[in-house]
């Protein structure tokens, strides 16, 4: 049980730093936020299963599949290795709401909106809101 906690610890210090550090890809991007006004999202386009990039962390190493059920996952280095499970709605084609849970007990761990700032080709760019923190995710096939 105790190893079962510090693990799950692990995992959400992992993605806080993921998602702490990915601010310091907004300014390094070569994105632009000017694209937030013509960039939409739709359901289908999320669908799939995605890796993000993280520079600061060093690494890339989370995979988020999304599920056309509005159902996600959260993987942490390896597609296969399930850290948090959740649930995803688009909102207005230009924020994707996430509630991440554990999987163990279905406990809400994380609540948060992505707001899209570009989507070309199989690469989606959020800017995390509130705090302005970006996550960077690329589509793997």
């Amino acid at each position: 049980m105790e190893r079962n906690r510090t693990g799950l610890l692990l995992a959400i210090l992992g993605l806080s730093m993921l998602l702490g550090g990915c601010q310091m890809l907004s300014g390094a991007s070569h994105h632009s936020s000017n694209n937030t006004t013509d960039t939409t999202l739709t359901t289908d386009q999320l669908v799939g299963f995605w890796e993000s990039q993280a520079q600061s962390v060093g690494k890339t190493g989370y995979y988020y599949r999304f599920n056309a059920d509005g159902t996600l996952a959260l993987s942490e280095e390896k597609p296969d290795n399930l850290v948090l499970t959740g649930t995803f709605k688009i909102d207005g084609a230009k924020t994707v709401d996430l509630q991440l849970t554990n999987p163990r007990d279905n406990a809400v761990i994380l609540a948060m909106t992505w707001q899209l700032m570009d989507a070309q080709n199989n690469e989606l760019v959020f800017r995390i809101m509130p705090d302005d923190g970006v996550v960077w995710l690329r589509k793997v096939n």
